[in-house]
């Protein structure tokens, strides 16, 4: 059995112009840390935390029967675990201009990449270019 990958101009078109898609929103920091994203979230955010984490419950309970009680337990920690990566990632991409931040515009007057130097409703690149040209250790 033969199996060959056929890729297009378009479809190679296509992931290019997905790869260099601008913000549409004012960018905050471009590159924000994990304790940024952690600190940036919003009640909806812990609402989906909270609600990914209560759905594994009844799927648990309902897909178990022998052993309902430690099933139970497992499917919410795998919820708790999705629920809090899609917060997260809610959270990053407001911060990051790729998700309307209001909300975060008003609340922080500079981006927090640039020490204060630049005001937030300026959009630029998601990368600054000195996070590029440093060198890895």
């Amino acid at each position: 059995m033969s199996y060959s990958i056929t890729t297009t101009s378009e479809q190679i078109s296509k992931f290019k112009s997905q790869l260099k898609n601008a913000p549409k929103y004012p960018v905050i920091c471009a590159a924000p840390t994990f304790a940024m994203t952690m600190m940036n979230m919003n009640t909806a955010d812990v609402a989906i935390f909270t609600a990914f984490t209560l759905s594994g419950a009844p799927v648990g309970w309902l897909f178990a029967a022998p052993l309902r009680i430690p099933t139970m337990k497992c499917a919410m920690v795998i919820g708790a675990v999705g629920g809090i990566t899609y917060a997260m990632q809610r959270s990053y991409q407001r911060l990051s201009g790729y998700l309307p931040n209001s909300s975060e515009v008003s609340k922080y007057s500079f981006r927090l990449d640039d020490n204060g130097i630049q005001k937030i409703p300026v959009r630029r690149d998601p990368i600054p270019q000195s996070i590029l040209n440093q060198r890895s250790l």
